[in-house]
């Protein structure tokens, strides 16, 4: 796992990382703290620490999940520039198409948990101050995990969410070998994906029997599931409070979401391994000219 670990310490030293992995969510996540709550907080009148504790899930699950996106930007670059030896390691060394996805599946993985571990560092007190600034005044233990099993839930979805990312992207990688012009604008198009499930799922326009099935929905709702102590993913984000009173929502399993997730982790992988065996050697001279 060297392979990995060069990855893993150039992630960290990569400036374009920290601004989409870190500064880039902690932007959107302050505005989710002072701006957005506004007036909304005024119509609460029981309940305010159960509406404290998911709308934080909300936007840290929101950060967990769509981190890798942002981190894998900068993985995009490395992979085009390191492909070229591909085919030779694998024909004349011991490197097999396996062990090379795993070794990026380890390194994409470990800094996206790396960089969700720094933004939710800052983003629950940020959230806390911001809550109480708009007027919930909340203690700070409302703004945590419900519980220990909760908080480590959320780890655990967390964790799936970056290695479905992570598989996902790789394979959008992959075929953007063959299209090194539009390498930049298929690096954001996971981004977009994200952001559109994300919305499509706050406002209700996901079916019920459908969150489980797509895993850019499902895992959102079980980080905020397992944070808010519900243990399964709801069916939907926007807390019910229209009598001035919280009412947790119907959720999916949590097997369920986990299961759709790994059978589509498992399937991206195998097409992963498919491509990387048919890999061609290209000159990093050519790449860089026709990018």
């Amino acid at each position: 796992m060297g392979f990995a670990k060069f990855l893993v310490k150039s992630a960290l030293r990569n400036r374009s990382m920290w601004f989409w992995g870190v500064f880039f969510i902690l932007f959107w996540i302050a505005l989710g703290a002072y701006i957005y709550p506004k007036g909304a907080v005024n119509i609460i009148q029981y309940g305010a620490a159960d509406v404290a504790r998911l709308y934080t899930a909300d936007w840290l699950t929101w950060a967990a999940i769509y981190m890798p996106t942002g981190v894998m930007v900068g993985y995009l670059y490395m992979l085009v520039y390191s492909t070229g030896a591909v085919p030779y390691l694998i024909r004349f060394g011991r490197l097999r198409p396996l062990k090379y996805l795993l070794s990026y599946y380890v390194a994409m993985t470990a800094s996206s948990l790396i960089f969700t571990a720094v933004v939710a560092a800052i983003a629950i007190p940020m959230m806390w101050h911001g809550l109480n600034y708009n007027g919930l005044h909340v203690p700070i233990d409302s703004v945590l995990p419900a519980s220990a099993a909760g908080a480590l839930g959320f780890v655990g979805s967390a964790a799936l969410g970056a290695v479905f990312t992570t598989s996902f992207m790789f394979l959008v990688f992959l075929l953007a070998l063959r299209m090194p012009k539009h390498t930049t604008r298929i690096a954001f198009i996971p981004m977009v994906i994200y952001f559109a499930s994300y919305y499509s799922y706050l406002y209700g326009v996901v079916p019920r029997d459908a969150i489980a099935l797509v895993p850019f929905v499902s895992l959102v709702g079980l980080g905020v599931g397992t944070y808010a102590g519900y243990g399964d993913a709801p069916t939907q984000l926007m807390p019910d409070i229209s009598y001035g009173r919280f009412a947790a929502p119907p959720t999916v399993p949590a097997w369920q979401v986990a299961a759709g997730a790994l059978a589509w982790i498992a399937a991206l992988a195998a097409l992963s391994v498919a491509i990387i065996g048919r890999i061609r050697y290209e000159s990093p001279e050519l790449l860089r000219a026709e990018m």
